[in-house]
């Protein structure tokens, strides 16, 4: 999303500049979007911890830290894939490893107080079942208006 929106602004040859001089050629695209999966779920971990650890602040902080090298790093995996041109299992992977990231964050977050928490997380949780089927009848929509 972070990647759209920057591939549409005056940022753009910057940024995928950047990410190309930064990575192009060292790291695929799904190697980027595998990384930023593993740290998105050791934030979730980290997250869960701190509802249960005594210094949870140490880890809120550090679960920020890492979740946000996750979702910079989600950002650039777009920008490397349009360099190297995008695959379907490179698309696929990505939005698995989107949406499962923010699942288990959310399960994470919830988990911290079940009892306060669980409403929220349930309709956030509903929510990206929502937007999932949407894009779901969406493209489904779309390939059979191109086929015909």
């Amino acid at each position: 999303m972070i990647d759209s929106w920057l591939s549409q602004t005056k940022l753009k040859n910057i940024y995928e500049g950047l990410v190309r001089k930064l990575f192009l050629g060292r790291v695929s695209a799904n190697q980027l979007t595998i990384i930023g999966l593993v740290l998105g779920l050791l934030s979730a971990f980290l997250i869960y911890l701190s509802g249960t650890l005594p210094y949870s602040t140490k880890l809120i902080i550090i679960s920020c830290v890492v979740m946000v090298i996750s979702f910079v790093l989600d950002a650039m995996d777009g920008a490397i894939a349009r360099a190297e041109k995008p695959t379907r299992f490179g698309g696929m992977l990505d939005l698995f490893s989107d949406r499962t990231v923010e699942v288990s964050i959310i399960i994470a977050v919830v988990s911290t107080d079940p009892i306060l928490l669980i409403w929220p997380g349930l309709f956030s949780l509903g929510a990206m079942v929502l937007c999932i089927s949407m894009f779901l009848v969406v493209s489904v929509l779309f390939d059979q208006e191109e086929r015909s």
